[in-house]
């Protein structure tokens, strides 16, 4: 075989191999995602240490990917007669056109930026789940003046990092009072929002690499349902829930910064 076929073929190897390590990594995050709500955020550091992608390139495959994933479970949720409708309802008048905004401006934000913002969410995000008590008294509810910047906060930051929006979103609404489940339940649903008007920004500029954004898709929607079967078998407690929100929270900002400080 000539050099210049080996060189190919091996390639092509190559790249198989690191698809098949990223859909791996991407059923585990859909697991994650589907037990605790925050995993999504850990997909595109993914993308970007073992698959060699540039940042703004695994921004928008992450959030493309999960748009199958947020399908999946909303239906399942709704099935389920847990799809917090109100909630959803007034998020979504901020949410939806601040993700195609800060899709569409993704691209034209420093790399470092975005690392820097992401880290900082994360560990914000995990310091105020852990000093908040868990109150008395859940919320259940959102008012439309609260709502509102709560969604067009998640929508953007959840574009321009690559994530669903369940990093975002889940933490927020426990820290405003809502019980862990509850907050989970949300996070996830927000992604049928968040990543078709974030995804649709991203396109604006070009379509990503197809067959692994395919790929990522269909592996974060299989991990996403097992990882809601699960946790409604298995019916952790809410502390537990906590806990592993903030631990989740820490170990991806830690992990974000060292990244940071490569650059």
């Amino acid at each position: 075989m000539p050099a210049a076929n080996r060189a190919v073929r091996q390639a092509n190897d190559d790249a198989v191999g690191v698809i098949v390590v990223l859909g791996i990594a991407a059923v585990l995050v859909g697991v994650i995602v589907g037990a605790v709500g925050v995993g999504g955020v850990l997909l595109p550091p993914a993308l970007i240490l073992l698959g060699g992608l540039a940042p703004a390139d695994a921004t928008a495959i992450s959030l493309i990917s999960f748009t199958l994933a947020g399908a999946v479970s909303a239906g399942m949720f709704l099935r389920g007669g847990e799809f917090p409708t109100a909630v959803v309802g007034r998020l979504a008048v901020g949410l939806v056109p601040a993700a195609f905004v800060g899709g569409w401006l993704s691209d034209r934000i420093p790399a470092a930026a975005v690392l820097a913002a992401l880290c900082a969410v994360c560990l914000f995000s995990a310091l105020w789940t852990t000093i908040r008590p868990t109150p008395q008294s859940h919320r259940d509810s959102l008012a439309a003046g609260s709502a509102v910047p709560i969604g067009a906060g998640v929508g953007f930051g959840s574009a321009v990092t690559g994530t669903s929006g369940p990093v975002l979103l889940t933490p927020a609404l426990i820290a405003y009072g809502f019980p862990a489940s509850r907050a989970i339940v949300a996070g996830q649903v927000v992604q049928v929002l968040v990543t078709p008007a974030g995804a649709a920004g991203h396109l604006v500029h070009g379509v990503p690499n197809l067959p692994l954004t395919i790929v990522l898709g269909t592996a974060t929607a299989v991990g996403v349902a097992a990882g809601i079967v699960g946790t409604r078998r298995l019916r952790p407690p809410e502390v537990l829930l906590r806990r592993l929100v903030t631990v989740l929270l820490v170990g991806t900002g830690v992990l974000v910064a060292v990244r940071l400080a490569a650059l």
